[in-house]
């Protein structure tokens, strides 16, 4: 049942996304401002990485270390990052989860755009949809 859900379904249409040329400390901002714990990076409507708290840590230490201020999302952001097709399976992005230990996933459609983003807690939702279809009356309150 899992296997027939689909990323579209669950990822957050509307991504938060940042530019690699946006300063460290706005980037900060823009995750603290929407809730996030990260964001893709994109240029020229492609994903070229992902920003996240992770990122910030280690921007954090270096600035501290070397006594200088923060650089810009391209210095630190991460790159080779996994990413997932709208059509594929809720299944397949909770593989990548378990696998790669992300948290977020960029959805990407054909031609290379971010059309979303999906994270495990979009995944347990399907799960706790699947079961409130299964079985209303055991489900857990939400």
């Amino acid at each position: 049942m899992l296997h027939d859900i689909r990323v579209d379904h669950y990822m957050a249409k509307q991504p938060i996304v940042l530019s690699p040329e946006v300063s460290i400390d706005a980037a900060i901002k823009t995750l603290l401002q929407h809730k996030i714990s990260g964001a893709p990076v994109v240029q020229n409507g492609e994903l070229i990485g992902m920003f996240s708290e992770a990122d910030c840590l280690g921007d954090l230490l270096q600035s501290g270390y070397y006594d200088m201020s923060s650089g810009l999302v391209r210095d630190v952001m991460s790159i080779g990052i996994d990413s997932i097709h709208p059509s594929q399976s809720i299944l397949d992005a909770a593989d990548l989860f378990q696998k790669r230990g992300r948290r977020r996933l960029p959805v990407v459609d054909d031609l290379g755009v971010v059309v979303g983003q999906i994270s495990r807690r979009d995944v347990l939702r399907a799960l706790h949809d699947l079961a409130q279809k299964r079985d209303p009356a055991s489900a857990v309150a939400t």
